[in-house]
């Protein structure tokens, strides 16, 4: 067997796309991983320049970089998003590397690659497994803290207040037992809803667990505005609801802390917002409350 057909056989029977490339980055040369990942043929390819895949998706300054260090090091790997023949844009891991004839002159590009499109499909399932309740479709607990983290480091810049609102669902466990678990789920979508459509897109809405929310407003210039949005959550989560064949109503409990003079880190205002909706239920529930005394307590019925 000759050196030629070894690497003609190794190049075609590889798992890893391969496409070689003269010295004027043209394409000369592919294999049937790299049809059976982008749709064109090796009569399609050949001749052509691999921006044929291009998806458009990155701007010219990541291809600058590209083949600046390819000049400098005679290789490069990352990510990038290509097309296919049919359009489609999917992500692939690419590794290039230069090849050099006996006089330091670049010969051939040579590209590996392959399509990690199930491999960002899972990871980004298991992120959204990890920071998102199933039910809802809401930042959970976890995300929620990182938000607030976030939310934080952007108002000591800014030198405005962030609020945390921690939300309980005031007869929600005399829903649940009476029409069952699922008209209970059915009562937290619905309630979720509610909620968002009352915070600005730019606000945070998460479910803590069980039937406790959780909301951050963040850029707030004026503390007296979160009462507002208190009493906007609580006329709106009051109004009745249809479960299924059922109706049903419940009220809200909103305790209230504020960054920065309720604390400046995450555990005593999520300390103090939650010690604030304990307060608010144990005066009358339907009501919201900053701090662990009736301190801005207010009627919202």
């Amino acid at each position: 067997m000759t050196q030629l057909s070894l690497s003609d056989r190794i190049i075609d029977g590889s798992a890893e796309a391969i496409m070689v490339m003269d010295r004027h980055n043209r394409i000369v040369r592919v294999n049937p991983a790299f049809t059976a990942i982008t749709g064109y043929s090796m009569d399609e390819a050949i001749g052509q320049p691999p921006k044929m895949l291009s998806s458009g998706k990155h701007p010219a300054s990541f291809y600058h970089d590209m083949w600046f260090a390819l000049r400098e090091r005679g290789s490069w790997q990352g990510e990038i998003w290509n097309k296919r023949k049919s359009g489609d844009i999917y992500p692939e891991w690419v590794s290039i590397n230069l090849l050099y004839d006996g006089h330091g002159e670049i010969t051939h590009h040579v590209a590996f690659f392959s399509d990690i499109s199930l491999q960002k499909e899972g990871h980004a399932k298991m992120q959204r497994l990890a920071h998102y309740d199933s039910l809802t479709g809401l930042g959970n607990r976890l995300l929620m803290r990182d938000r607030l983290t976030q939310a934080i480091a952007s108002a000591k810049r800014s030198k405005f207040y962030v609020a945390v609102l921690f939300i309980d669902l005031d007869g929600f466990k005399q829903v649940n037992d009476r029409f069952g678990h699922k008209a209970g789920d059915r009562l937290l979508v619905l309630a979720a809803n509610r909620m968002a459509d009352v915070v600005r897109l730019d606000d945070m809405l998460f479910r803590q667990g069980g039937d406790e929310f959780v909301v951050i407003l963040s850029d707030i210039k004026h503390p007296d505005s979160v009462a507002l949005v208190a009493n906007r959550l609580i006329r709106k989560i009051s109004k009745p609801y249809k479960l299924l064949e059922h109706q049903a109503e419940v009220g809200a409990s909103i305790g209230i802390a504020m960054y920065p003079d309720d604390g400046v880190e995450i555990e005593p205002l999520l300390d103090s917002a939650d010690a604030a909706m304990y307060t608010a239920k144990k005066t009358g529930r339907g009501r919201f409350c900053r701090g662990d005394s009736s301190l801005k307590l207010a009627g919202a019925l």
